[in-house]
């Protein structure tokens, strides 16, 4: 047995304080009577006339003591050893991308995982801690250390392999940095990939097997003002047997092709879209071991693209820009109204004065938001751009090395990056606190920047940066401003509805991983994307030889507190006590005292 706090013990010297009262003679009051005959009986009791009185047996007063003793016990709180109750902590890492849906193995890798994860679990002994971390888009905590392996199991069956693709080695790297009193558990990965870290035990998925995929599908407008359609098709791990890509737009059948490419290799199909607008399908008919990569979705037409809000003056430089880049539609307002901005996917504040800035995007021309991390500390003149951070999004083929600017404002930088600069920032962009913005502080009649070839394409980088086009990778989650709305709805693919609350001032839409149309609808506006494709690394079904995870070691002693039974045992023997006293009450003791 092991003590918990071997202290308590002290509270056993209460045992003999309680026989030491037990044994002290009772006062009693001298009364005359007539006779002694009538006291025979009550011989014993002579003893009374000494100050302390022989112990005599008595289970009132062993119950007495006997719950002093149990009680001083559950307070020292001990515990014993019992073999095959617990062992090492386990994490359960199951992964949950597009690849797990794979019918290689009936009925699916994802299945067949599942399968593993349970039979993992029932080897573990019956207080053995266990966690659940599915390695989707994101890694994510399902189920925390538990020994309540229904709840476990729950969690691993409601797991669901999505179209996305996802990183395996920071689920593990998660898992890993668990505890349980300090101490990591053991990973155990059930995947159709191989973890990087070599301290996880790997229990392979799947067998392999040969595999036709759309990689991915592309809209491309032409010089007659229609679009195209490319769609790749691949082919992964063998050779496949011809198949028809058929293609429809808005659910109307447009055209097929037959395909089949090498192995390891791709074949790219054009399709002439015209100039129609909508929702266009590609997808393979039959069967293979994936059918989720057999499909792609592509938005065409500007229904799809985002729309702008330009508030400020008239500014004929900007209104040409945007016949150059891809939008839906271009606002104009002449005041700011921030509670309206909510609806549009971008805002350009172009030589407004500076105001505090709700959560969304921003293209700041001449101005800047109150809340962001920038101050003016004056204006310089005569600026030339001379390096620029070519890596950034927004620069991406965007070379304004030689653009002169006459006069900007001078900026001091408490966040952000500097985009380009000649001493002091010229382009400057910001993420965080809800907001995207990129910030020109100058006015374009005081720089050669429009008439330089990189401006338009300076512009659509940043509109897509900043506002995002309507096609996002598979397992994608966009943020949006929500004005002064407090609730949307989120609608998937398949039209299943999720109600999202704003959280400051901003809509966190869960991760967008199904192939399809996404929807998100409140007071009367709507904003779309399109999932493609899916992940095209999910497309190859073959999985690397290894040795079959181990079992667990078997269960190892576990210590087992024996407090609540105490307790328990110590209650009843102070129930017992009383029952046994009051028992020994006369008849007529509750009336005395009553006339």
């Amino acid at each position: 047995m092991i003590l918990g706090n071997p202290g308590a013990l002290w509270w056993l010297l209460l045992i003999p304080l309680v026989v030491l009262l037990y044994m002290l003679r009772a006062r009693r009051e001298s009364r005359l009577v007539p006779s002694t005959l009538l006291w025979e009986r009550a011989v014993r009791d002579l003893v009374a006339r000494m100050p302390v009185r022989r112990l005599e047996r008595s289970l009132l007063l062993l119950l007495q003591i006997l719950a002093i003793a149990v009680l001083a016990l559950a307070l020292a709180r001990p515990s014993v050893m019992v073999p095959g109750l617990a062992g090492d902590a386990v994490v359960l890492v199951i992964r949950t991308t597009a690849s797990m849906q794979a019918t290689d193995v009936a009925p699916s890798r994802l299945a067949a995982a599942k399968r593993q994860a349970r039979d993992l679990l029932a080897h573990l002994g019956p207080r053995q801690p266990a966690a659940l971390v599915a390695a989707g888009a994101a890694p994510a905590l399902v189920r925390d250390f538990t020994v309540e392996r229904g709840s476990l199991v729950l969690a691993v069956e409601a797991l669901r392999a999505t179209d996305a693709g996802g990183a395996l080695d920071d689920a593990v790297a998660l898992a890993s940095s668990l505890r349980v009193d300090g101490r990591p558990g053991r990973v155990h990965v059930f995947s159709d990939r191989a973890p990087a870290d070599r301290r996880a035990t790997w229990h392979p998925v799947g067998r392999g097997a040969p595999n036709m995929a759309i990689s991915w599908a592309i809209a491309s407008p032409v010089a007659s003002g229609g679009t195209r359609l490319l769609v790749r098709v691949q082919t992964f791990g063998g050779a496949v047997p011809a198949r028809t890509l058929r293609v429809a737009i808005n659910g109307r059948a447009l055209a097929a092709r037959r395909v089949q490419p090498a192995p390891g290799e791709a074949q790219v199909a054009v399709f002439d879209l015209g100039r129609a607008t909508g929702l266009v399908t590609a997808w393979l008919e039959g069967q293979d071991a994936l059918p989720a990569d057999d499909r792609a979705v592509v938005a065409v037409g500007r229904g799809f693209l985002p729309g702008v809000l330009v508030v400020g003056g008239p500014n004929p430089v900007l209104d040409a820009v945007w016949q150059a880049v891809p939008v839906r539609a271009v606002t104009r307002a002449d005041r700011a109204a921030p509670a309206e901005w909510g609806r549009h996917d971008l805002v350009v504040l172009d030589s407004v004065e500076p105001l505090t800035l709700p959560p969304g995007a921003y293209l700041l021309i001449n101005t800047l938001g109150e809340n962001l991390p920038v101050q003016i500390e004056g204006a310089v003149r005569d600026q030339v751009i001379r390096a620029v951070a070519a890596t950034h999004p927004v620069m991406r083929l965007a070379d304004l090395r030689g653009v002169r600017i006459t006069e900007a404002l001078s900026l001091r930088l408490q966040g952000g990056e500097a985009l380009a600069e000649d001493g002091v920032p010229l382009v400057w962009a910001y993420e965080g606190r809800g907001i995207r913005a990129v910030l020109l502080p100058f006015a374009l009649d005081q720089t050669d920047l429009p008439f330089h070839p990189g401006f338009p394409v300076l512009v659509a980088n940043a509109l897509a940066w900043l506002a995002g086009g309507p096609e996002l990778p598979a397992g994608s989650a966009p943020v949006l401003a929500a004005g002064p709305r407090q609730t949307a709805v989120l609608l998937d693919p398949a039209g299943t509805a999720t109600r999202l609350a704003a959280r400051n001032g901003l809509f966190m839409l869960p991760p967008l991983d199904r192939v399809g149309l996404w929807r998100l609808r409140t007071d009367g506006w709507e904003r779309r994307w399109v999932v493609s494709t899916v992940d095209g690394q999910e497309s190859d079904l073959r999985v690397p030889d290894a040795p079959a995870g181990s079992i667990p070691d078997a269960p190892q002693s576990a210590a087992l507190s024996l407090v609540p039974w105490l307790l328990g045992l110590g209650a009843l023997m102070l129930a017992g006590e009383w029952l046994l006293w009051a028992r020994t009450l006369p008849p007529d003791h509750g009336r005395r005292g009553r006339p």
